[in-house]
């Protein structure tokens, strides 16, 4: 089931329409209702209820928090970017593709708590059949960037450049490689009819075009969204459009504040 978030966040379509940025933009006055109902899909990005009760039904665990804090990260720049990245990955699923029917919770196949993910940051799909595909199904991809301290006022800094960079890496080559990985976790895993159809999506496979979406997303402190806007370099908006990178923000007052709070939260459910 797809985590409707859509009430917690407003869509602002027009103000950075020139540069094509869609912003979605925190509603700061239902910040508890949002971590009541964020913390427990956030905690299972990183291991499920079931994995987690075998532990202590065995004798692994002493009980859930034991578990959850072995796979939180630790280190604070980590901390920063993975929350980005998983609020990314339920704003993609509940604003823009809706109807994915492939989300891999890539967080739970770290190899370390303080290490990052594997190549493409968001992956999600959606193909119903792949022993009938058809121009429908679809890719898509996201290439995040959090940045939790605000720019100080002389910064010509953006993390949106960055992004955009990784982005044009993940549509030139790094996407094919993010799919053969997938492949592979979910063949290890047993889930063969999740591995078939993020294999319709090979490049090894000779089969009906599909649709490709790309995008560069940044998750900052409010109070620098429009620095980053401002600071991304014309250079690189116009690789943006001629690679077809969709380009999208989230600004969070009290960014960092949020998601400590968040990490607090994830180890007691």
């Amino acid at each position: 089931m797809i985590l409707d978030i859509s009430h917690f966040f407003d869509v602002d379509d027009t103000t950075y329409k020139d540069k094509g940025i869609v912003v979605y933009t925190f509603k700061d006055d239902l910040l508890d209702d949002f971590v009541s109902g964020f913390v427990l899909p956030f905690r299972q990005a990183y291991v499920s209820d079931e994995e987690l009760n075998d532990g202590i039904n065995n004798n692994v665990l002493s009980n859930k928090e034991e578990g959850v804090k072995m796979l939180l990260p630790t280190k604070p720049s980590l901390k920063s970017g993975e929350f980005a990245e998983i609020l990314l990955y339920y704003i993609s699923q509940c604003f823009r593709c809706p109807d994915i029917n492939i989300a891999p919770l890539k967080w739970r196949w770290k190899e370390n708590q303080d290490m990052p993910c594997h190549l493409t940051d968001i992956v999600l799909a959606k193909c119903e059949d792949e022993k009938n595909p058809t121009k429908e199904d679809y890719l898509y991809f996201v290439e995040s960037k959090a940045a939790a301290i605000p720019l100080r006022k002389t910064s010509k800094a953006s993390v949106f450049n960055v992004g955009i960079k990784g982005a044009v890496n993940d549509s030139v080559s790094r996407i094919g490689k993010t799919i053969t990985y997938l492949i592979t976790k979910y063949n290890k895993e047993k889930e063969y009819d999740k591995a078939r159809k993020i294999k319709r999506f090979s490049d090894s496979v000779d089969t009906v075009e599909y649709q490709r979406y790309s995008n560069a997303a940044i998750v900052v402190d409010s109070k620098s969204l429009k620095k980053h806007i401002d600071n991304i370099t014309i250079d690189n908006l116009n690789k943006a459009k001629k690679n077809n990178i969709s380009l999208f923000a989230i600004p969070i007052t009290e960014m960092k504040s949020l998601y400590n709070r968040i990490y607090d939260e994830a180890l007691k459910v």
